[in-house]
């Protein structure tokens, strides 16, 4: 219930390290993803996985379960692939891979899969890699921190300066002139009604399709620095911030 609270700490596996990422696959296991291993929360029970699991790295930035009940994880060492029967699969720069260095991970509406790095984005549809770097492209800067896709299949990017996306045919740049709140963006979330929220070092930018809605510290949100967005199941928005938490029901 929301009256109970319950936190895990180092006797339960988990917060050792710092916790990047949390997502859930079709069996109802929490998978984390920590800065020291993966760890997998099923059943009361705790599994560690790490390089002498075939874990491309350690350090790991983001975990997806795509439509194929595949398992990806983003490293700082390229992507690792768990079949979760024990097989795991290394993609890398020797398979043209853009860059070792990913950052996140995201599946389209066409089952391929996208991945962020620090040197531009690369694209694997099963079969071909595409990489999407500065001359054949409008991304704004080649460091990529998130990936979004929308109910469109248009692929969103945020970077470190502004934010583009892709609709399979042309490249759209959004910036200040776009009403962004700031360039600095962290990360993209796409909600139930298909807005587009950016979350940047300084406060959060909606995007609705026709207008900007930027939110600050005047309209209630905890704190300037935003790190995660999450729409709950009864479409309330919930903003992690360096300082507490906001929720948002649309009305107050």
């Amino acid at each position: 219930s929301w009256e109970d609270w319950l936190s895990y700490d180092l006797s339960q596996v988990l917060l050792e390290a710092e916790t990047r990422f949390i997502t859930q696959d079709v069996t109802w296991d929490f998978w984390f993803a920590t800065e020291e291993w993966v760890a997998k929360f099923s059943n009361w029970d705790w599994t560690i996985y790490d390089e002498d699991d075939w874990l491309a790295d350690k350090d790991t930035r983001a975990i997806i379960e795509d439509d194929e009940l595949l398992l990806w994880f983003a490293t700082n060492k390229w992507v690792t692939v768990f079949d979760n029967d024990e097989t795991w699969y290394t993609y890398d720069i020797n398979d043209w891979l853009i860059d070792n260095d990913v950052v996140a991970i995201e599946e389209d509406l066409n089952w391929n899969i996208w991945f962020a790095t620090k040197k531009w984005v690369s694209m694997f549809d099963w079969s071909t890699w595409t990489n999407y770097e500065q001359d054949k492209i409008w991304l704004v800067n080649k460091i990529v921190t998130s990936i979004t896709v929308d109910s469109l299949n248009n692929i969103w990017f945020s970077t470190i300066d502004w934010a583009s996306v892709f609709d399979w045919t042309t490249w759209t740049s959004y910036d200040e002139k776009d009403w962004l709140v700031d360039k600095n963006i962290l990360s993209i979330y796409n909600d139930f009604d298909d807005n587009i929220w950016f979350w940047t070092i300084n406060w959060v930018s909606k995007f609705d399709w026709t207008n900007w809605t930027n939110y600050s510290i005047h309209d209630w949100l905890s704190d300037q620095i935003v790190q995660v967005i999450f729409q709950d199941s009864n479409w309330n928005m919930w903003f992690g911030t360096a300082n507490w938490l906001s929720k948002f029901d649309w009305v107050t």
